[in-house]
């Protein structure tokens, strides 16, 4: 492809990366597989990887002589081949004239997302985490050995089951994305499980429904790589996932009941296709939230039968309202036998009669599949499963023994007629359930229709409440008549009584309605404070043991968020309560923390500010509150943190203005340990910020006033846990900052001391992984440093080898932390590095892959953090290098247009950080080199 076309294609799709319309990972993963597949254009290649634009959004180098070009529901041409002319168009003028698409788009379920070894195969991770070579030498992307070659391609897992494999794959001859599924590698199938795979595919083959995902095309001949089967590609979430979100939305105040009415409209969806299936006589028996997938534009879908089976007879409601004529097939007896004696389903929303622990129980039946309905409600209503154990074999045995804790003890705002629907479908005897899926839709249709439901015998107040809604016009009538009534007949019952007796009458009632008011305050304020009280223990669970968890973060925030819940009731109590709003702010701080952690920035901006406005309304009131003002610093510093991670570094130099301004004023006051460790935390961050910016004389400044307070901190005999920790931090900048000064025997003795500093914390602590983290940051840097000097790149090359060691011993004890990943993936970048100027090109180009690896699953996950992208480009950059050093200043020359694409959007997103700027610069140096290398 030409160079000016490519170029075209760069910039168009790092436009649409930059108003949100193209994710970063997916458009990393495109440029990947562009750098080997050159005579490919990149808007095929896009599509590819699950980004069909809309008809009317021309991608250069995309568009063929057809009339229309494709569109998402059209074919996608195939890729042209070597040396093929196609006709090309530019990029529209104003992509404000483009209607807009979401910013993400997910596919479901998602794929997986476990850690990376960078020892491993060179490879690249693509968004959802599959691999595939980088660079295959002479040869284009492969297809998996299962795969039929002459018209499927894999892209990518998309999600696994019991039984099977799902990919994401493109079919070739009608050019379109489909979902192929496997038997899973990991588990021989053998006969049975062979038929088993095959039965599920002919019985979704034949349900015939718009809640079932249609089946395409089924291959069971090994010579064509069989078994598979293929099937639309659904994209969405799962209502479980729905209902999670929508409980954690009830706490921070973003859910409400149209949210519920969503969920229970889908819900009602997912019973009417189980009902059309029990009339074609198939059961599906591991009905579950997680089984359930939303589209994005209302749809629903039933999915995974791979534990589905013929059911004895048909449900006969179904059957006789529907007309249709049950499904044939073979049962295999082999299948049958297998699951006669084991437990089939999920084990904490299975039925009793599936769990096998039941002697004379009845064979599962439609009702079973009822039971399943009424588990996936429970997850609506709550927000997890019906029983939960430690051990498997508990969860059966409750399963059998025990009646599901009623929704509204774990959520007391479900609705009471819910409650019961839910229940009833629960009933441990298939008889007392509902006598079909069709029933248990009508009854929740009822309810969203504001009619009373069969399974919950309202009282009569509620019976008068719909009413009312119902007639409005006559209660308002009756209530004027009624209140005229009522006033005439006051009026006379004052004259007949007397005032006298209406007095004491009056005086009586007033005192006893004292008493009673008392009594329930007392009462009221006791069970309040009980509330509060295990809320506070909750959030200390948080902030102490889970916080010294690995993989618990995601653990914390929905803990949090339970938390914020109650607390925001406390407060709506008693909104005027100082120690309430101060409790409630310090709940929206570690929601903040949270968040930040998992690199869900612009919420936690969003908790880190209401928390700093409850503060700052408390030392209105109460000026110059010590603990308050110090708690307010820390804060804005913490929120300054998220802000530098976002790029917004203007916004967070304010933040950490404000809270030095704090700290500083209390020192004055008074000096004391707590206002030493936090405007030494606050000049650390405010030295780390300058030296973003590029003003390293100021960074320099900073980081000596930090590590003089922090020293002194340390030189206690029993520092806070948190004190070596800043201090290590500091020796770390201050490294740094010289290096970039150019003074390297500084920087050398500041780097010195930080890691002898963090070896010894590390050792102490009996290895804390926070002083393994750090110990990992001042080896990069040491690295670093030593590369460029004469006659040290061995010790370089030593430091950068134990500084990948340790940020990969980093990411094995918490893959859930992304900056342990973002950590990693530099340092094995610096490395590559190093081993390309030493020559060793295949360890370079292995550190490359590993590299690019963790990045895509940062881009995925974290698109709108501007460090990724510069990282992305710089690494991009180094395999510039490493094909220039290979003779292949073609390939250069497409690897450094990516970078600099990357470089630019980093640059876009955080204008002020000098090491992009730097990077761009130097980018489009050697992208400039590698163009007069070209052969004429």
């Amino acid at each position: 492809m030409p160079g000016s076309h490519r170029s075209d294609e760069l910039e168009f799709a790092a436009r649409m990366v930059r108003i949100g319309r193209l994710r970063p990972d997916q458009f990393a993963a495109a440029c990947s597989e562009w750098l080997h597949r050159p005579d490919s254009s990149l808007g095929e290649l896009l599509r590819a990887l699950g980004w069909p634009p809309p008809d009317g959004w021309p991608i250069p180098g995309s568009i063929t002589t057809q009339p229309d070009g494709p569109g998402p529901d059209r074919p996608i041409p195939p890729p042209p081949p070597a040396g093929a002319s196609t006709e090309t168009v530019d990029p529209p003028d104003s992509i404000e004239t483009v209607d807009p698409l979401g910013s993400t788009r997910a596919l479901v379920p998602p794929g997986p997302t476990g850690p990376v070894d960078p020892s491993g195969p060179t490879e690249l991770f693509d968004p959802s985490g599959s691999t595939r070579p980088l660079d295959p030498p002479g040869q284009g992307p492969t297809t998996g050995p299962a795969a039929a070659p002459d018209r499927y391609h894999r892209l990518d897992p998309v999600g696994k089951g019991g039984l099977g494999l799902v990919w994401r794959a493109i079919d070739r001859h009608l050019g379109r994305e489909v979902a192929l599924k496997e038997p899973r590698p990991d588990r021989p199938v053998g006969s049975s499980g062979s038929a088993r795979f095959l039965e599920e595919a002919r019985v979704t083959g034949q349900l015939q429904h718009p809640g079932i995902v249609p089946l395409f095309d089924l291959v069971d001949e090994p010579a064509l790589g069989g078994p598979f089967y293929t099937m639309r590609l659904v994209e969405g979430r799962t209502l479980k996932q729905a209902a999670v979100d929508y409980h954690e939305g009830l706490g921070d105040g973003r859910a409400g009941p149209s949210e519920l009415v969503g969920l229970l409209t889908a819900f009602v969806s997912a019973c009417l296709a189980v009902a059309y299936a029990h009339a074609r006589g198939v059961l599906h028996r591991d009905l579950k939230g997680a089984n359930v997938i939303l589209g994005d534009f209302g749809e629903v879908h039933v999915l995974d039968w791979g534990l589905a089976k013929l059911s004895g007879g048909s449900d006969p409601e179904s059957e006789s309202e529907s007309g249709r004529s049950p499904l044939v097939l073979d049962p295999s007896p082999d299948r049958d036998a297998t699951l006669a004696h084991q437990a089939v389903g999920t084990p904490g929303l299975m039925a009793p009669e599936q769990t096998g622990r039941l002697p004379g129980a009845p064979p599962p039946d439609h009702r079973t599949d009822v039971y399943g309905l009424g588990a996936t409600l429970y997850e609506i209503l709550t927000g997890r499963a019906p029983f939960h154990a430690p051990t498997q074999a508990e969860v059966l045995r409750l399963v059998c023994e025990q009646p599901p804790v009623p929704p509204r003890q774990h959520n007391p705002a479900a609705p009471p007629a819910l409650q019961a629907v839910c229940l009833k479908a629960l009933a441990k005897d298939p008889a007392d359930r509902y006598g079909s899926a069709a029933e248990l839709a009508d009854e929740v249709r009822r309810w969203l229709a504001d009619e009373p439901v069969r399974a919950y015998p309202e009282p009569p107040s509620a019976r008068l409440s719909r009413w009312g809604r119902r007639h409005r016009s006559a209660v308002l009538a009756a209530a004027v008549v009624l209140v005229a009534v009522s006033l005439t007949l006051a009026a006379a019952a004052a004259v007949i009584s007397g005032k006298n007796r209406a007095l004491a009458v009056a005086r009586d009632e007033a005192r006893e309605a004292a008493a009673l008011a008392v009594r329930e305050r007392d009462l009221a304020e006791e069970n309040l404070e009980s509330a509060r009280d295990l809320a506070l223990d909750m959030l200390g669970l948080s902030e102490d043991a889970l916080a010294q968890t690995p993989g618990a973060a995601s653990i914390r925030k929905r803990l949090v968020v339970r938390v914020l819940q109650t607390f925001r009731a406390l407060h709506d109590r008693r909104p005027d309560d100082p120690g309430i709003r101060r409790d409630l702010a310090e709940v929206l701080a570690e929601l903040a923390k949270v968040r930040q952690l998992l690199d869900e920035l612009v919420p936690s901006t969003e908790d880190a500010s209401a928390s700093i406005r409850l503060l700052e309304g408390l030392l209105d009131e109460s000026p110059g509150t010590a603990e308050v003002e110090n708690r307010l610093a820390e804060l804005l510093r913490n929120q300054s943190d998220t802000l530098r991670t976002l790029g917004r570094l203007r916004e967070a130099s304010d933040a950490l203005a404000r809270a030095a301004e704090i700290s500083r004023r209390r020192l004055g006051a008074g000096p004391d340990d707590d206002g030493r460790r936090t405007l030494g935390s606050i000049r650390y961050d405010q030295a780390d910020l300058e030296a973003r910016r590029g003003r390293l004389d100021a960074s320099l400044r900073l980081v000596d006033e930090a590590l003089d307070l922090l020293r002194a901190l340390n030189d206690r005999p029993d520092p806070q846990p948190v004190d070596p920790m800043l201090l290590g931090l500091a020796l770390d900048r201050r490294g740094r900052t010289l290096t970039g000064l150019d003074w390297p025997e500084e920087a050398e003795r500041a780097l010195d001391e930080g890691i002898a500093h963090a070896r010894a914390w590390l050792e102490r602590t009996g290895g804390n992984n926070n002083h393994r983290w750090i110990l990992s940051l001042c080896l990069d840097a040491l690295a670093r440093l030593l590369a460029p000097q004469p006659g040290r790149r061995a010790e370089a090359e030593a430091a950068a080898v134990e500084a990948v060691e340790q940020w990969r011993a980093n990411v094995e004890y918490d893959d859930d932390l992304p900056h342990y990943r973002a950590g990693l993936a530099d340092a094995l970048a610096f490395r590559g590095g190093l081993r390309l100027d030493a020559g060793d090109l295949d360890a370079a180009r292995q550190d490359f892959d590993a590299a690019l690896g963790l990045l895509s699953r940062l881009l995925r996950e974290s698109p709108g953090v501007p460090a990724y992208r510069g990282q992305a480009g710089r690494l991009f950059a180094g395999l510039g290098r490493l094909s220039l050093r290979r003779d292949d200043p073609e390939q250069a020359v497409r690897r450094l247009e990516v970078a600099v694409a990357f470089l630019r959007l980093a640059v876009e997103g955080s204008p002020e950080d000098d090491l992009d700027r730097r990077s761009l610069e130097s980018a489009l140096d050697a992208l400039e080199s590698a163009r007069r290398r070209l052969p004429p």
